[in-house]
């Protein structure tokens, strides 16, 4: 039985994106992502991290004025962009991964037919 290795942070990144990269990688099976993910799981684990100190700069001001507090939603809410964008890429959310049997059968459990397929 061969080993499957998980891939592993670069070296160049911050702790605090190594922590992201490993706990994005760490929740899926290990086969799951393939060399050529990398750049993407890269971008993620980044804009994790900044998504973190912009929740950070929130935390620590909360009387902060409403400038202040404009300019750091704008912020969150281009980094929430952005990792939503590379999650669903990596098919790391639920309505990005692909199940053959959810489009094929109706809600009661019985099999759809196509317009073509009706008589």
């Amino acid at each position: 039985m061969q080993r499957i290795e998980r891939l592993r942070a670069p070296e160049d990144l911050s702790p605090q994106q190594q922590a992201h990269f490993g706990l994005v990688v760490a929740a899926k099976p290990a086969d799951f992502f393939n060399p050529c993910d990398l750049p993407l799981l890269v971008q993620l684990s980044r804009h994790l991290a900044r998504a973190d100190v912009i929740e950070n700069k929130f935390r620590a001001n909360p009387f902060m004025l409403m400038d202040e507090y404009d300019d750091l939603s704008r912020l969150a809410d281009r980094e929430t962009k952005q990792i939503t964008s590379l999650m669903t890429r990596l098919r790391l959310t639920p309505q990005s991964r692909y199940r053959p049997d959810s489009a094929k059968h109706d809600a009661a459990g019985t099999e759809m037919r196509r317009p073509w397929e009706i008589e």
